[in-house]
């Protein structure tokens, strides 16, 4: 879901149906999300300065995979620390200090 103003329609049209190819990819489950529930991919997707930064910590954790492993399951579960807790069998706390 995207809220616009009435002269943004068109352009907040167009970012719905970018979202939903996020939703859809990332095999969410069906349901109403909003721009930031997919700020990751979203903002991955993007082609500037903010993408590289990003991707340059991502980077920094390819020597630790139990931190990469963490952030992939906390995507995967929608930024849910509990969730993505009880999937790597630890404690929220431990998604926490990850």
């Amino acid at each position: 879901m995207v809220v616009s103003e009435l002269d943004r329609i068109p352009e907040s049209a167009a970012q719905a149906h970018e979202l939903l190819a996020f939703v859809e990819a990332s095999g969410r489950a069906p349901g109403v999300y909003y721009l930031p529930d997919l700020d990751v991919e979203y903002q991955i997707a993007r082609d500037d300065s903010a993408t590289r930064r990003i991707a340059n910590m991502l980077d920094s954790l390819e020597d630790h995979a139990e931190l990469l492993d963490t952030v992939r399951a906390y995507l995967a579960n929608d930024m849910s620390r509990r969730r993505t807790a009880r999937r790597l069998y630890v404690h929220p706390d431990t998604v926490d200090h990850r």
